[in-house]
């Protein structure tokens, strides 16, 4: 608890235990949105120091690539709307590569670790040409 009431800021922390206690109905969503974001964050940390160590299963890799696929698609939706919404051609996707390299490097990691399992490989390929014909696209 002490590790992560020093991460957080008070407010955050007793928010958090609202969550808990209470659920988040009567939460403003930027103290809500704080808190996954730093859930998101330690998810990540935790796996990225699994991975090295042969540590991660297969299940936190997928649940973690899920996870991801979500955030990427989320963002993909806000910026398109952001376009539509400005009339406006371009706004930069940055953060779209680095969440799809982040998925792509998940994926690699899972294929390395553990036998290949055709739906997997299944959704890899469909995540591969859906974001290459989107960056060809943009």
């Amino acid at each position: 608890m002490n590790k992560i009431r020093n991460r957080m800021g008070q407010e955050t922390l007793q928010s958090c235990m609202k969550i808990s206690t209470e659920g988040p109905s009567e939460l403003d969503e930027d103290t809500v949105n704080e808190v996954i974001d730093l859930m998101l964050n330690d998810d990540r940390k935790s796996l990225n120091q699994k991975i090295p160590l042969g540590l991660a299963t297969k299940e936190e890799l997928l649940k973690q690539i899920k996870v991801e696929l979500n955030m990427l698609d989320t963002c993909q939706l806000k910026i398109y709307q952001e376009m539509k919404e400005n009339d406006t051609e371009y706004i930069s996707i940055e953060i779209l590569t680095i969440l799809s390299n982040r998925i792509n490097d998940m994926y690699n990691c899972m294929f390395l670790l553990f036998p290949v399992e055709r739906t997997s490989l299944s959704e890899y390929i469909k995540f591969c040409y859906k974001n290459v014909s989107q960056q060809n696209t943009n």
